[in-house]
């Protein structure tokens, strides 16, 4: 499957927080969180894998639209 970006998350968030965040769209095979620091500007997002494409659409559909 190919990740989903998630940006602007709360810099002391874990991944486990992630994976309960997310648990309600679909089965989660994977979080990769990221973290840095840009222009002294403390940023942290994360790729999200779901298992199917099916838990995809259902993230896209009751996020989005």
């Amino acid at each position: 499957m190919r990740p989903i970006f998630c940006g602007n998350i709360e810099f002391d968030a874990r991944q486990g927080d992630l994976e309960r965040l997310f648990r309600k769209y679909g089965k989660v095979d994977r979080v990769d969180l990221k973290s840095g620091n840009l222009a002294c500007y403390n940023y942290i997002f994360c790729m999200l894998n779901f298992y199917s494409c099916q838990d995809i659409a259902n993230y896209i559909y009751l996020c989005y639209l």
